[in-house]
């Protein structure tokens, strides 16, 4: 969803008013924070929608930060340079490695992962605007970040001994 007005945007999500419409007022996110938590989430981690939609919007707005001054510069070099492959491996550009350090810092791996296991369980369309900014910063760290993202896979799929094993070194 690149914008002709992005191009010089400081931030991918406070300067891009289709994204805050979208979580405003096309998904209804502010009406559906609470009951989401109660059935998906932790019923218990926020006493107001209003709560909820600050802590989206401001882990949305860090990420968008992130995605304008620290991936945008980036992107043109990453997909110049690619990736390289000696003696059988597979070697990230070391942008893309330290881009992905950021983003478990700033908890994108957590976003789809259970509370229970130290994620954030966002919901979807929270998950989704967040890849979207990652991509228009830079569509290789985004993709690896997609790629890279296998938590959800062992949430459902793992035994309890597995998810209490390998969910938190996967988020982090």
């Amino acid at each position: 969803m690149a914008h002709e007005e992005d191009a010089m945007a400081e931030n991918l999500f406070t300067d891009c008013p289709d994204r805050i419409e979208q979580l405003k007022k096309y998904s209804d996110l502010a009406g559906l924070a609470l009951p989401f938590e109660e059935a998906f989430g932790d019923k218990d981690a926020f006493k107001t929608s209003d709560e909820a939609m600050d802590l989206y919007f401001t882990m949305l707005g860090e990420l968008g930060k992130f995605a304008s001054k620290e991936l945008r510069p980036w992107a043109a070099v990453i997909d110049r340079e690619g990736v390289q492959f000696k003696d059988g491996i597979v070697f990230l550009h070391e942008k893309v490695q330290s881009h992905l350090k950021r983003c478990s810092e700033l908890g994108v791996f957590a976003g789809q992962i259970r509370r229970k296991y130290g994620g954030f369980y966002l919901p979807k369309v929270v998950q989704i605007i967040a890849l979207e900014i990652l991509a228009e910063g830079c569509p290789n760290t985004a993709l690896t970040v997609a790629a890279f993202s296998m938590g959800p896979f062992l949430e459902k799929w793992g035994t309890e001994e597995q998810k209490e094993k390998y969910l938190k070194p996967l988020i982090s």
